[in-house]
């Protein structure tokens, strides 16, 4: 089984965004802006894939776009 490149992985049915997907989403933020975000609890959690890899659930990522459209009277 092959997976296609341009698309974000996949765990158990849930879709995850990893930085780079979120750079090509409109959201290019510094790592360390994203972790004081996080710890704030103003940006989705990351989850760990395994050793170093990260990545982000896409229904968190996407409630978080509609936040932000929210917040100026808009619908995402």
């Amino acid at each position: 089984m092959t997976t296609n490149p341009k698309r974000p992985p996949h765990y158990a049915g849930r879709l995850f965004f990893t930085t780079d997907d979120l750079t090509r989403l409109g959201l290019p933020y510094a790592n360390t802006t994203r972790l004081r975000w996080e710890a704030e609890g103003k940006f989705p959690k990351r989850v760990r894939l395994g050793g170093r890899s990260v990545a982000y659930l896409a229904d968190e990522i996407d409630a978080y776009i509609a936040q932000l459209a929210a917040s100026r009277g808009e619908d995402a």
